[in-house]
């Protein structure tokens, strides 16, 4: 895991999935996904507030994480992200709005 993660679970039978910190004002939250309106985190965007970004990656295939983004509360209201993240872990463009290509760099 990346220093300063946190891995939580969605889809527990029975459990709610706790999201009351990922909308602190202390932050800018974003959510990774390609969406037709998803902005590519550059340095431009960084630089537009002093506030730390906080981006919730869901896991699982597009389909799953499409559904996580409807049903999770609050992060269908969020900005979507797309691109380059770090120096380790690179999102590719693909023609293909159905597939993504994850590189890590080691």
């Amino acid at each position: 895991m990346l220093p300063n993660s946190v891995l939580r679970i969605h889809g527990e039978r029975g459990r709610t999935l706790d999201v009351h910190d990922w909308f602190e004002p202390t932050h800018r939250a974003f959510v990774l996904f390609p969406h037709a309106d998803a902005r590519i985190l550059d340095r431009q965007l960084a630089e537009e507030d002093d506030r730390p970004i906080r981006l919730i990656v869901p896991d699982g295939t597009w389909r799953q994480a499409r559904r996580m983004v409807r049903r999770v509360a609050g992060l269908a209201q969020l900005p979507q992200l797309w691109g380059y993240f770090n120096r380790n872990l690179l999102i590719l463009h693909n023609p293909n709005k159905k597939v993504v290509t994850t590189n890590y760099v080691s």
